[in-house]
């Protein structure tokens, strides 16, 4: 996904510069800001709009905090898809777990990376934590998960990689 909706501060427009921009329109309205500071604006707002298009140009993907939808996959599970590539078949995620929540075991049927952002996950007696990284191979199984304080996680997996033991 990438920024096709530029219309949050979240875009290529931050809150800063849409501050300016509110207050550019009040002192047009008033005719207090001078041309050259006008110029220096319009400049600002082009430079900043050439940046995310070049971005986009070279391939790159950003996917704010803001877009998105969030996926319920389970009871308190949640996930947000960052990527998808169909050429190698693989997605890139987020899962979003509540506290409490719980997983049934399941079995990988591709590799899987997985970064903890925040929180922690127990698959028995073995732990993640924020910080952690975890690869599990395809084939292997995890059990049920559980998380107590809830997590955040960053996933890069084959898609549906995961099928119920």
């Amino acid at each position: 996904m990438t920024d096709q909706d530029n219309s949050d501060a979240k875009g290529p427009l931050d809150e800063q510069l849409l501050g300016l921009l509110g207050a550019a329109q009040s002192a047009a309205d008033a005719e207090v800001f001078s041309a050259e500071h006008q110029a220096r604006l319009q400049a600002r707002i082009m430079a900043r709009l050439d940046a995310e298009q070049r971005a986009q140009a070279s391939g790159w993907v950003t996917v704010r905090a803001s877009d998105g939808p969030w996926q319920q996959l389970a009871p308190k599970i949640e996930k947000k898809v960052l990527q998808i590539n169909e050429e190698n078949a693989t997605e890139t995620y987020l899962l979003r777990v509540e506290p409490g929540a719980k997983a049934p075991p399941h079995r990988h049927t591709s590799d899987e990376i997985c970064i903890m952002l925040d929180g922690e996950v127990r698959y028995g007696d073995f732990y993640l934590r924020a910080g952690d990284y975890h690869f599990a191979p395809k084939d292997s199984i995890h059990g049920e998960a559980h998380s107590e304080k809830g997590a955040l996680l960053f996933i890069h997996a084959g898609i549906n990689s995961q099928a119920a033991v």
